[in-house]
């Protein structure tokens, strides 16, 4: 009888975990979408001369993705935009804003299209480039 107690106790411990596991996630992806209304309520968003912020969105998994429109001078190639993967990763690390969704683990996701919309580059920043 102790051990069916027991087991009992540790079954419902572990569904206990699990489901605050899933409420926590259900949070993070709330902060998520909202913070996504945020920045797609002020796009598109002039960054410099040659690059736009298009919009954002939440993805599964934790991944927070924003879009961009570059508009590349003529005989600039879009590997040029690699430059700025060690720029964003500091970004990413140092902000002060980010701290909430760094310490949730969301992956920070960035992609680049040209003015038809193809994407030319993207990039992701995973919790082990920013920890």
């Amino acid at each position: 009888m102790k051990k069916f107690i027991l087991g009992g106790a540790a079954l419902l411990a572990a569904v206990l975990l699990f489901a605050g596991c899933g409420a926590a996630d259900k949070q993070i992806d709330k902060k998520l979408a909202e913070a996504v209304e945020q920045i797609n309520a002020m796009c598109p968003m002039q960054v410099d001369e040659v690059t736009t912020l298009t919009s954002a969105e939440a993805l599964p998994g934790k991944v927070f993705r924003y879009h961009y429109t570059v508009a590349l001078p003529e005989g600039v190639d879009a590997s040029a935009l690699e430059a700025v993967v060690p720029q964003m990763k500091q970004l990413v690390k140092t902000n002060a804003d980010l701290a909430l969704m760094r310490q949730a683990g969301v992956t920070f996701s960035y992609c680049y299209s040209d003015a038809e919309g193809n994407e030319i580059y993207a990039f992701d920043i995973t919790p082990e480039d920013y920890q």
